[in-house]
């Protein structure tokens, strides 16, 4: 990484650049989205500003190229010298030139210049990019109030123009839309610089450092954001295996929000949670309190510097849901050399510990995955829980799995033989039967059948291996739920 950082260059330009309608300063931290789909997340910060002259020059943060792009001798890494070096351009190129006026010089990855002029003096447009078969121009259009986040600024608006080399108007994503930099904002409207030409992808602003508006960090209170009557599931997985075969455990766990309380610095639910093991199925049902430090941050902008984890923060959709999603998965094959700043592949004798997680803004952690490799791949233990299902707003989402939670005497009520069963499960009871549900473990009915008598007969000859539920209706309105089990 360049160390030089000049403190007169931030201390002289950072209040002038963020009143007098400058895209950024060397102390700026902004993330954009993607327009219209909002599905990716784009962060500006600088490694550090050089004066060059009369001019500046903002270096950004690297990212890892896919393959090695780098021969390294004095970093013993394990396999070879091939290695990573953290020299690939994040999306807006890999540095920027300004002229300390208007002018701004980007470099997409194509070996091209982007030139931009933000003078509104300067009245007619001008060309920012030129091809053999193309051309992009700029033109300041107005100077108007706008709103980010309930924060209203004065700001200037420059349409874009994307043409032929005759001035045949390109209908393209770009085309006519707006460059819009605020007086104190800075950049709130741009795209994506580079892969420019070949992507053309408008950008808008979702967070923003000094002026803090929107997403500029993954907090506690983001993250944990339940109200009463939400519910949340949990599928955890546990599993073991040395030199033979797997010792587990699986269990589901679901959380109903009851009460949220909040007080300055903590976020405090109360809530029921009913927890059951597959091999059992039978329900316990407990009150629990979780608390939350409201403000400890989970992730902090930028998210494209490299440090060993792969990150990705975006728009996903959970059913009738976009929430924002932050991923973070460890890469443990590699290790940091710095003797020529690099990554390479380091030798774990055996696979590397897989990890990765995964936080739903809005739902809570919503995948957690763990595999510890103990030198090799015939001993290794972890966990993996995920969310499987959840309602938020009165809107469920995923696949609810039931247990069963009864008393006793119900229970009773109702004989079941054989079980296991391969072929018919007969079921009698003292007291009319009314209706019998088959139901799997995602609470799926498959079989459904209406009587009016004390015995009955079910094939169950064509059902996968498993274990099921026979929700029973009995006289009087009485119900009962039986676990059976299916089996060859």
């Amino acid at each position: 990484m360049k160390k030089l950082l000049l403190a007169l260059l931030l201390i002289t330009t950072s209040t002038a650049f963020t009143q007098n309608y400058k895209p950024f300063n060397a102390s700026s931290q902004k993330l954009f989205t993607s327009m219209p789909d909002m599905q990716s997340a784009y962060s500006m910060s600088f490694d550090s500003v050089l004066s060059v002259g009369n001019d500046s020059v903002y270096y950004n943060f690297f990212g890892l190229p896919s393959e090695p792009n780098f021969v390294s001798y004095d970093c013993p890494f394990w396999g070879g010298p091939e290695c990573w070096m953290q020299n690939e351009p994040v999306w807006v190129g890999a540095k920027i030139d300004f002229d300390n006026l208007y002018s701004y010089k980007l470099y997409p990855n194509n070996g091209d210049t982007i030139h931009f002029n933000f003078n509104p003096a300067s009245g007619n447009s001008h060309i920012f990019y030129q091809d053999s078969i193309q051309k992009f121009s700029l033109m300041y259009e107005s100077t108007d109030t706008v709103s980010v986040f309930d924060y209203v600024d004065s700001a200037r608006f420059f349409k874009i123009s994307h043409s032929d080399l005759e001035g045949n108007q390109i209908n393209s994503a770009l085309n006519g839309k707006n460059i819009v930099i605020g007086k104190y904002l800075g950049l709130i409207d741009f795209f994506q610089i580079d892969s420019f030409p070949q992507v053309l992808k408008p950008l808008h602003l979702i967070g923003n450092d000094n002026p803090n508006l929107g997403i500029t960090k993954i907090t506690n209170e983001m993250l944990y954001d339940w109200q009463p009557g939400d519910e949340i599931q949990y599928v955890e997985y546990y599993f073991w295996f040395e030199c033979g075969p797997y010792e587990n455990y699986t269990h589901y766990r679901k959380h109903s929000i009851l009460e949220r309380t909040e007080t300055n610095n903590l976020l405090e639910y109360l809530i029921e949670e009913q927890t059951f093991y597959e091999d059992s199925s039978f329900v316990n049902t407990d009150t629990i309190v979780k608390s939350y430090n409201r403000f400890e941050t989970i992730a902090q902008l930028p998210f494209e510097v490299f440090d060993g984890n792969y990150k990705q923060f975006y728009s996903a959709d959970y059913c009738d849901f976009n929430l924002w999603t932050y991923f973070v998965r460890a890469e443990n094959d590699l290790i940091f050399c710095e003797a020529d700043n690099v990554w390479g592949p380091t030798d774990n004798f055996g696979p590397a510990d897989e990890e990765e997680i995964s936080y739903v803004l809005g739902i809570g952690i919503y995948l957690d995955k763990l595999r510890i490799y103990n030198y090799g791949i015939s001993s290794y233990y972890g966990y993996h829980k995920n969310v499987t299902y959840f309602k938020k707003d009165n809107i469920t989402c995923g696949d609810l799995v039931v247990g069963i939670d009864e008393p006793d005497e119900l229970s009773a009520m109702v004989n079941i033989h054989p079980n296991p069963a391969s072929n018919v499960i007969r079921f009698s009871s003292d007291v009319q039967l009314r209706n019998i549900d088959l139901i799997n473990s995602s609470g799926k009915t498959l079989v459904s059948k209406s009587l009016n008598n004390r015995n009955t007969n079910i094939d169950v000859s064509h059902l996968p291996d498993g274990i099921y539920f026979a929700k029973i209706e009995l006289e009087g309105n009485v119900f009962v739920t039986k676990k059976i089990m299916v089996l060859d």
